[in-house]
């Protein structure tokens, strides 16, 4: 991973391979971090300081040689008080805020770092100068205005200015994105993963290559992340956007018709689900494109069935009773099939409720894992 810091598609691919063998991989920490990845204590792999964008070489060795020599920082205020703040300066701090890397030792939530005083300073700003005085009164060369050894006492630690706004979660992780590159703490589309799961048919990543799925209707979802409206050279509107979802992104591009009525869905921050097909091109035959022919919001669309399999053995008491009770618990429109097999004469059955509907989300998806059943989603 650390060969490879600087390929984002590669990172995110060998996070998949860690998430499947069961090895957290987290996001930068100013206590636990090094310049590059690096596996703490518990087996989990660690963001280095050199992934965070707009760090640099220079303040991250200033961080890792105070953290050397006199140990962890405490909380925010403990490390403006000890790191150069020539060096740490006020982007260098804004960078590891925004990547998470307080997180640890902060707290105050990201957004409080940025919210403005009456006096126009942000609480970053406040907490540099903070800093700069404790250092300078610190310093056995000067001569304090708060009368040397109770300077500490006297000097007021700032704190962020109340009611401001917070960031919604996307904001949160649309920063925590551009400075690290990609989602970490979390993913806009998670708590979505089911339902894509089970309404697509073809994952962003794998459109890098149209000719694989030329005439084939393909189905894909994701989140909006970048929008543009124009006008051609004879002045007709058409519009473009990005779309992303956990392995890739795809620009898709919408002209005459398909742009009138899919214009309302060109929203940043809009999840999608898209339908279409790959053609050639209309002014190029030698080359396909994705063709839109229609567009739904992903929180519109519904898991149809849930699909449980069983060995024939496997169905207990216990499980049958955790099934009911997972059932009660989550009643929704969803259908619930069960597929159960017996070794012994290698016979499918599959049995369809008549009377008990069920509502998939986070929890149902939980249990059938920690279960370890085998499902399909439709």
């Amino acid at each position: 991973m650390s060969r490879n810091a600087a390929n984002i598609t590669k990172i995110s691919t060998f996070m998949d391979d860690c998430k499947h063998l069961g090895i957290d991989v987290l996001g930068p920490d100013v206590n636990e971090s090094y310049k590059k990845f690096t596996v703490n204590k518990k087996g989990q792999i660690r963001f280095g300081l050199m992934a965070i964008r707009g760090l640099g070489e220079g303040p991250a060795d200033e961080i890792l040689r105070e953290r050397k020599e006199n140990g962890p920082f405490k909380d925010v205020f403990d490390f403006v008080e000890r790191v150069n703040l020539n060096t740490v300066n006020k982007r260098v701090i804004e960078a590891m805020v925004l990547s998470g890397g307080f997180d640890n030792i902060s707290e105050f939530k990201r957004s409080d770092f940025f919210k403005q005083t009456a006096e126009g300073q942000t609480f970053i700003e406040a907490l540099l100068k903070y800093g700069a005085k404790m250092q300078h009164d610190n310093d056995p060369n000067q001569t304090s205005l708060f009368g040397g050894a109770d300077s500490q006492v006297k000097i007021k630690k700032p704190e962020p200015p109340q009611g401001a706004d917070d960031w919604t979660e996307l904001e949160k992780l649309d920063k925590e994105k551009e400075y690290i590159g990609m989602y970490l703490s979390d993913h806009p589309l998670a708590k979505d993963k089911h339902i894509i799961d089970a309404q697509t048919n073809v994952t962003l990543a794998e459109l890098d290559d149209l000719t694989k799925f030329k005439h084939r209707e393909i189905k894909i979802a994701g989140l909006v992340n970048e929008v543009q409206h124009r006008f051609t050279k004879t002045g007709k509107p058409w519009g473009s956007f990005v779309i992303e979802d956990f392995t890739g992104s795809f620009r898709i591009a919408l002209f005459s018709k398909q742009y009138i009525d899919f214009k309302k869905y060109l929203e940043k921050g809009y999840k999608l689900f898209i339908t279409g097909k790959v053609e050639h091109r209309y002014n190029d035959k030698n080359q396909f494109e994705f063709r839109v022919s229609s567009i739904n919001l992903l929180e519109d669309m519904d898991v149809k069935a849930l699909a449980i399999k069983l060995k024939v053995e496997e169905v207990t008491n216990d499980l049958i009773g955790k099934l009911n009770n997972l059932f009660e618990q989550h009643k929704g429109k969803t259908q619930i099939k069960f597929l159960l097999y017996d070794p012994q004469t290698k016979v499918w059955v599959q049995m369809t409720s008549q009377n008990t509907t069920i509502e998939v989300d986070d929890l149902v998806i939980d249990f059938l894992k920690h279960e370890q059943l085998q499902y399909k989603l439709y």
